[in-house]
């Protein structure tokens, strides 16, 4: 039988890279209810617990991820073998038979096996798309690859307006483009950043932070971030206005291989720069407590959470245009500013005007506060739900004609 646009035994599984992503599991909590709602069964394997030079995964972390799910290989993706990760992925496919699958772009051989057993098991496939015309380089050969894949699957999920661009010239129609908003706890950062706060001035003094006010980078300290424009821009103010200039400082929080790099240029520039190293995620709202700006200057960005997390707990972003979220989340002097990531002039305009006038943090703090109201789990949610009723009513077949044991 089918109601409202879908058969009865509806199901859909979504194939995620890593149980690691903390912020995922929020979304998938919400679109696990929303899904039943509609009545469609969901189920999310991540194929590994963690990869590349992410941490292993901690059991906080881990506690998040309460709804439907199974890991596919613990540990690592890099200690498994790609021959293992793909059998494990079919023999998944095949024993579900799903009538939707989510596959986590066209990079990973694991959408690839993704594609074609789901297409042998009547699946509809939706490929899941953060990447942006932008943010880096294109070679022929893999745009065509790319188009190949994208044009195979029946629906897109796309992390933002550019996403959406981008999938479009890859060969999928506009009406098959979902736009799902990029989303963080925004409720849990705005509390504990709330919380952090109200501590006054014993949580800088506790944080070893010598200044007042703060500008903050957080982010993995490599060039693709671009942290270094900022020390040129900061001491573009201090030589304009050192009084201004006492009062504040930068406050760098992540790991990477520039990190000497940048703490010699910024000695040798006489800006105040302090190393909070890497934290957790659920102790960024403690430095974002002692942040009044928060800038993001990346070279390249498919989105850019930091810039959410910013939002959410009233620190003015100040972004780099090659960012994906950028014309999303940021009207330029409304909800943040924008700038040109090579810029260091504009963003020390940028910067300096933030400095100088804290009646215009606050606006732009409360104007954020509602833009980011819009980008939560729960909306992140509700659009790929949607997305999901729509792909079972595309007129290439019913869904009712989905073979499965």
């Amino acid at each position: 039988m089918v109601q409202n646009g879908m058969a009865e035994d509806s199901s859909a599984l979504i194939i995620h890279n890593v149980l690691w992503s903390h912020y995922k599991a929020t979304v998938f909590r919400e679109l696990s209810t929303l899904a039943a709602d509609r009545g469609i069964r969901l189920w999310i394997a991540h194929i590994s617990e963690t990869e590349g030079k992410r941490g292993a995964i901690d059991d906080r972390t881990r506690a998040l991820h309460d709804y439907p799910h199974e890991v596919l290989l613990p540990g690592s993706r890099e200690s498994h073998g790609v021959l293992k990760i793909l059998v494990r992925t079919v023999a998944l496919i095949w024993r579900m038979r799903p009538m939707i699958i989510v596959v986590p772009g066209y990079a990973d051989p694991a959408s690839w096996v993704a594609l074609v057993a789901g297409k042998l098991c009547g699946a509809r496939i939706i490929v899941a798309v953060d990447s942006t015309r932008e943010d880096k380089k294109r070679f022929v050969l893999w745009e065509f690859v790319k188009k190949v894949f994208v044009s195979s699957c029946d629906m897109a999920f796309v992390y933002g307006s550019r996403a959406g661009d981008y999938c479009a010239t890859l060969g999928m129609p506009r009406d098959r483009i979902i736009v799902r908003c990029q989303a963080t706890d925004n409720s849990f950062v705005a509390e504990e950043v709330s919380r952090y706060r109200s501590a006054g001035e014993g949580a800088r003094v506790k944080a070893g932070i010598p200044w007042k006010r703060t500008v903050l980078l957080l982010g993995r300290i490599a060039a693709e971030k671009n942290f270094a424009v900022v020390i040129r821009a900061f001491q573009r103010v201090m030589q304009k206005d050192p009084v201004l200039a006492e009062e504040w400082g930068v406050l760098v929080v992540g790991h990477g291989p520039q990190r000497e790099a940048l703490s010699t240029y910024a000695r040798d520039s006489g800006v105040p720069l302090f190393f909070a190293g890497g934290v957790p995620w659920w102790d960024v709202p403690r430095l974002l407590a002692l942040a009044e700006i928060m800038v993001l200057p990346s070279l390249s960005e498919p989105w850019g959470l930091v810039v959410n997390e910013a939002m959410a707990g009233g620190v003015v972003a100040v972004v780099s245009e090659r960012c994906g979220c950028a014309p999303d989340l940021i009207v330029d002097g409304k909800t943040g500013f924008v700038f040109e990531p090579s810029d260091d002039e504009r963003l020390a305009s940028i910067l300096e005007l933030l400095m100088r006038e804290p009646e215009l943090r606050e606006r732009v703090k409360g104007a954020a506060h509602t833009v980011i109201g819009n980008y939560s789990p729960r909306a992140a949610a509700e659009q790929m739900a949607s997305g999901f009723q729509r792909v079972l009513e595309l007129e290439s077949g019913s869904p009712s004609t989905n073979t499965r044991r």
